[in-house]
């Protein structure tokens, strides 16, 4: 699981960068939990008693200090309890005085047809990257990574 979620790490090497923290080390926690019932996503079937759902950390630390975290919270079907529970969308916190929390919820249209939000988060993962393309192009060559681009940002549909 940790080298299928190794992005996240990558984005918690990327998040100490920009804030100037070097890493000792970065960490990965998961934990899993089982489909309560069978499932048949159409595209898979998930037999209950078989992992339905996984929730994980990439931890970036310095000395016994965890300075940055990329975690994730995925669960597949109905038919599951996940280890905690859903936001739908991505959750910033910044520990500190004060600590800060921001949820940024995933909504869909009101004219959304496809039941859940498998497409919607189809559509969200891939907008950094298509809208990302302009800057990239104008980039000097080499690698660049998001800290080296100007801000990302999206456009009015015309």
């Amino acid at each position: 699981m940790r080298s299928e979620s190794e992005v996240f790490a990558e984005s918690a090497a990327m998040m100490a960068d920009a804030i100037g923290a070097k890493l000792d080390r970065v960490t990965f926690d998961v934990t899993f939990t089982a489909a309560t019932a069978d499932t048949d996503l159409g595209f898979m079937k998930i037999p209950a008693g078989t992992v339905g759902s996984v929730y994980g950390y990439h931890r970036g630390w310095q000395g016994d200090r965890n300075v940055v975290s990329v975690g994730f919270n995925w669960t597949m079907g109905n038919h599951v309890v996940p280890p905690k529970p859903l936001e739908h969308g991505h959750v910033i916190q910044v520990f500190g005085l004060p600590n800060m929390r921001t949820v940024l919820h995933c909504l869909p249209p009101k004219d959304w047809t496809e039941p859940g939000f498998m497409g919607l988060g189809m559509i969200y993962t891939a907008m950094p990257v298509t809208n990302a393309v302009p800057a990239v192009v104008a980039a000097k060559p080499g690698i660049v990574t998001l800290a080296d681009l100007p801000p990302v940002t999206g456009r009015v549909a015309r």
